[in-house]
């Protein structure tokens, strides 16, 4: 092979690879515009969960989809929102059989996101959601539990939802959670920012006068809530 052969094939490979290049970053864009526009369905029917019609489901479902198709690899953010899609489904069903398969199914999409993306405290305070909807009261879910607080006890918004979910199912959770739920008060009143939301939700809590009896709070959270 000549000099100049040899410098052809090298340009051509570069075409080549350029050309990969823009194919995989046109894809990844189109992929992440979808997403968005799935982000988009989420907030809009957070703030107003009347609006999660079938229709806009659907709608959402298709752009999910999308995004997963054009997604070079698995994505375990697109399986986690396919999961919460299930799940909006099945709220919108209401308590049916069909609502409890689409939970089910949910499960499992939570599980296969978790794969690919296991330091994800969202996904994983979403699975946790799941099966207390299920009633699934189980070693899994404590688990999921301590995963989360271990991933995200220096983060105030992971611990809030965590102490959400555990005190607003006190009487259903075993001891070993209801001391998790202990851990993340104390450690949620290490932050300053967060002593007024955690002083709201202890006073809607079933937890509180057992959380207020086994800690050392604030003097601001312990005026308002530990009576």
């Amino acid at each position: 092979m000549s000099k100049a052969q040899g410098h052809l094939i090298a340009q051509w490979s570069l075409i080549c690879c350029a050309v990969a290049l823009v194919f995989f970053g046109i894809r990844l864009t189109l992929s992440a515009a979808y997403s968005h526009q799935l982000g988009t369905f989420f907030t809009h029917w957070e703030q107003s969960p009347n609006n999660a019609t079938a229709a806009s489901i659907d709608i959402a479902l298709n752009a999910a989809h999308s995004a997963q198709a054009l997604f070079p690899s698995h994505s375990g953010r697109i399986s986690s929102d396919l999961a919460r899609l299930a799940e909006w489904r099945a709220h919108a069903l209401n308590d049916s059989d069909d609502a409890e398969a689409l939970r089910l199914y949910a499960l499992d999409l939570h599980r296969d996101a978790l794969q690919a993306r296991p330091w994800d405290t969202d996904i994983l305070l979403d699975l946790a959601a799941t099966k207390i909807t299920l009633q699934q009261f189980d070693d899994e879910l404590e688990t999921t539990f301590n995963r989360a607080y271990e991933l995200g006890n220096n983060h105030q918004g992971t611990l809030l939802r965590l102490l959400g979910q555990l005190s607003r199912h006190w009487h259903s959770i075993n001891n070993s959670s209801r001391f998790l739920a202990i851990k993340a008060s104390e450690r949620l009143d290490t932050f300053p920012s967060a002593r007024l939301h955690l002083s709201e939700l202890l006073t809607v809590s079933p937890a509180t006068r057992y959380i207020c009896s086994s800690l050392t709070l604030s003097n601001a959270i312990q005026s308002a809530n530990c009576r």
